[in-house]
């Protein structure tokens, strides 16, 4: 879940960013379209097709051998590469429309009156644009790291089996009729993420009044 939202965020928020500056409707329309493309499929299909595109006689290993990166095909399915792959692609959509959200929320005269100033584009990148985008990032993280921890499809099916997050230990202690495990391993998974969500709402509260002034 760590590594997947951290991916997420660092493709999502350049991507969010980027959209943002995209002046002609239809090219925002369409980067809408492309973006929330994978929540219109099921996990299911999603999964297959990453197992299809990723197999050692895939798309993506007949890519690598063919600009001559490798010379023999890469094993990106059944293990934890495929995992993150298939997470990334299912949940970065929640990670860039949140942030999106806030970056046009940002009133464009604050980036004026910084350039006017003399500020130059990263300046006011680094003490305009950041500060005030934070709170979409955080709830982009949050998101993206609470649905990542619960996914199950995608594990199972991408994993092979060999990636055991909870929610597929879960289902193997319940297929196996190890029902007392299986609910120490639930209550477990609830417990991760409300300690998740009520910690990162403690830090944020924390940092925001500490940025504001306020005691």
């Amino acid at each position: 879940a760590v590594v997947t939202t951290v991916i997420c965020l660092l493709l999502g928020y350049p991507a969010a960013y980027a959209i943002t500056k995209i002046r002609r409707p239809a090219g925002v329309m369409t980067a809408y379209i492309l973006i929330f493309s994978p929540l219109l499929t099921s996990s299911v299909v999603r999964a297959y097709g990453w197992l299809i595109i990723l197999a050692r006689g895939g798309i993506v290993n007949w890519g690598l051998q063919t600009v001559g990166l490798v010379e023999s095909p890469v094993r990106l399915v059944f293990n934890f590469t495929g995992v993150v792959i298939g997470l990334v692609h299912f949940l970065l959509p929640f990670t860039i429309f949140p942030i999106i959200s806030v970056l046009l929320r940002i009133d464009p005269a604050l980036k004026e009156a910084s350039s006017d100033l003399g500020a130059t584009r990263l300046r006011t990148f680094r003490y305009v644009t950041w500060p005030l985008s934070f709170p979409g990032v955080y709830a982009a993280a949050q998101l993206t790291f609470v649905l990542s921890m619960n996914a199950f499809v995608t594990p199972q099916l991408l994993g092979g089996g060999r990636v055991l997050v909870l929610p597929v230990l879960i289902y193997n202690n319940i297929t196996d009729l190890h029902w007392p495990l299986a609910a120490v391993e639930a209550l477990t998974l609830i417990v991760l993420v409300w300690a998740t969500v009520f910690s990162s709402n403690l830090m944020f509260r924390k940092a925001l009044a500490a940025s504001s002034g306020t005691p």
